[in-house]
């Protein structure tokens, strides 16, 4: 479970290509002089070491492929669209590297009986005129389940034109 993608460490020698250096250098001639050029080493492809033997396991790429379930927080205000990032979360790197980051896109699913404006969930009451004076209690459904509400009754005197 080293992540080299070798059956074991013994599977692993000095790249001969480039001795190690993970690079190769060309010299050629030209009528302006000699011009040297450095690459990639294509045998080992930069990493200096190559697998004689590979993992049986991960056939010499290093990781293994498998499910994770993970529980992440979604923070208050997150609307459909956004995006979250959880480090570390993502594909395993490659030959024992860093693993990538998880993005996770928010995606609403509509209520049926609340709407969203902006940060507010909205919710419409229908209330009969003498309710919203006398007042009422009345049960109304939130993001959590079901809250019961009192309406008050209005202090006020209501004139009327007529």
């Amino acid at each position: 479970m080293r992540g080299d993608g070798a059956k074991d460490k013994g599977s692993v020698q000095t790249c001969r290509t480039c001795q190690g250096s993970g690079q190769v250098r060309k010299v050629q001639n030209t009528f302006l002089g000699q011009m040297q050029t450095v690459t990639t080493c294509p045998d080992c492809n930069g990493e200096g070491t190559t697998i004689t033997s590979k993992c049986p396991n991960c056939k010499g790429a290093g990781r293994v492929y498998g499910e994770e379930t993970i529980t992440i927080d979604v923070p208050p205000g997150v609307q459909g669209g956004m995006q979250l990032s959880i480090g570390g979360k993502g594909n395993a790197g490659e030959r024992g590297g860093a693993p990538g980051d998880l993005i996770v896109l928010i995606e609403e699913e509509t209520h049926a009986e609340l709407q969203r404006e902006g940060l507010n969930v909205v919710y419409e009451l229908h209330v009969s005129f003498t309710d919203a004076v006398f007042g009422t209690n009345a049960e109304v459904p939130t993001i959590d389940g079901r809250a019961k509400i009192k309406i008050p009754l209005v202090r006020k005197a209501v004139r009327s034109f007529a």
